[in-house]
């Protein structure tokens, strides 16, 4: 159980269980990163699904699911994004 799939939107990682002497660590940046290009992934997908189905080579069904994963995908993305900067704010406001 290394991944959270959540119906293929998104692969979270969540942390494997590995030897002591062999930890696998991602840095944050690392992870958003991975968010970012799998989301414009999609939405690169979700264009060519409009595009085949405008020529006829997709049906309406089959581009609408690509529309709606694409827009779920984004949707968390902009969650994570606002989560992220409520969590600064709230550690700039922190005095030590």
């Amino acid at each position: 159980m290394n991944n959270l799939i959540i119906d293929g939107v998104y692969r979270a990682p969540t942390t494997a269980i590995a030897p002591d002497n062999q930890k696998k660590t991602t840095s944050f940046d690392q992870v958003i990163k991975h968010a970012i290009d799998h989301v414009d992934g999609m939405g690169k997908k979700a264009d060519n699904a409009i595009e085949d189905m405008l020529q006829g080579r997709a049906d309406v069904p089959a581009t609408m699911i690509q529309l709606q994963k694409f827009d779920i995908s984004m949707q968390l993305l902009l969650s994570m994004r606002n989560k992220a900067i409520e969590a600064y704010k709230e550690v700039s406001r922190m005095q030590f």
